[in-house]
């Protein structure tokens, strides 16, 4: 019998409908769960806050649960997980509901996304999965802890080749306002943003700059219109997205420090997030037709550097050791 790994969850999708929803780290662990379950069954728990039934069912390799908060102990009852995963668990209100005791059936991994998870790292979980070398950095040393960069493998990514100035995510959390504070400046370039599934997404204001509805399809929503994309973050845990880039040879413009020193190494320009003037200015040398090919090798070198890493051995690696 295959053992089997429940991964507990609640940003997979909308609380209260069936519509899932990705960011950086879901798709991740997606891609992570996808190749986990030609070795083991696995079944992603996701937890909302409002009564109701349990429903089930399969979504490609992998069973999806839909459980009520108030019924996971029930549901705990009638499954027997070899492995339990936890990952965004504290910025949920079905979170604050959820009896923990549940953590204990099993060995425990938890994926520590940024540096606001204390009250899941104080579970102590048998392994503490990091982002980057930021995030790890937070929380005090422990028995279990392992850096793992979330990279996609390359393989799996297609080239682009656009000459718009992208960016991931239309709301003030990710730059929008340098973004569009950059296409007001610069009225004859292009400026492409992608709306994402999290925060309040912004309209653009100037004619130069368009919104691409939400989609999980941006290999072919986004990623063939840019030639640049902007990361004016104020933080990032890691910044997959800007891998993302990179190993589409799209050099990166970004804001400095957090979990992109970990993500872009040297391959990106990196410039306070409030000083337009420095971006504008970064926007033309990275797109002049002299220098373009440059700034797109070293993100692809860097790109490979990460990949070189193998974060699906790490993950494997923590599997064998707890089962």
């Amino acid at each position: 019998m295959r053992r089997h790994i429940f991964v507990l969850t609640t940003t997979f999708t909308d609380i209260g409908s069936c519509r899932f929803r990705h960011g950086g780290s879901e798709i991740f662990l997606d891609y992570l769960l996808e190749r986990t379950s030609a070795s083991y069954e696995v079944t992603v728990v996701i937890l909302i806050k409002q009564s109701g039934k349990i429903v089930s069912g399969p979504r490609g390799s992998l069973r999806v649960a839909f459980v009520p908060v108030n019924l996971v102990d029930l549901f705990f009852e009638t499954h027997s997980p070899n492995i339990i995963v936890t990952q965004s668990l504290v910025h949920s209100q079905a979170w604050d509901k959820l009896n923990t005791d549940v953590l204990s059936l099993a060995p425990h991994v938890a994926f520590i996304l940024d540096r606001a998870s204390q009250s899941l790292v104080d579970l102590q979980p048998n392994r503490l999965i990091y982002p980057s070398s930021w995030v790890q950095e937070a929380y005090a040393p422990a028995d279990g802890a392992v850096l793992m960069h979330p990279v996609i493998p390359q393989e799996r990514i297609k080239p682009s080749g656009g000459s718009g100035v992208g960016l991931v995510g239309l709301n003030a959390f990710k730059g929008f306002d340098t973004w569009q504070a950059c296409a007001r400046a610069l009225p004859a370039r292009q400026f492409v943003g992608q709306r994402t599934a999290w925060g309040e997404q912004l309209k653009p204001q100037t004619e130069n700059a368009s919104a691409i509805p939400y989609s999980r399809q941006m290999d072919e929503t986004f990623w063939p219109k840019v030639a640049t994309l902007l990361m004016p973050s104020e933080f990032e845990g890691f910044g997959m997205v800007g891998h993302e880039a990179m190993a589409r040879g799209v050099p990166v413009i970004a804001s400095p420090g957090s979990g992109l020193d970990d993500c872009l190494g040297d391959a990106a320009v990196r410039i306070p997030r409030d000083d337009v003037v420095a971006w504008t200015r970064a926007i033309e040398n990275v797109l002049d037709k002299k220098t373009y090919p440059l700034y797109r090798a070293r993100a692809m070198a860097q790109a490979n550097t990460l990949e070189q890493e193998n974060a699906l051995n790490i993950w494997f690696s923590v599997l064998s050791e707890l089962t």
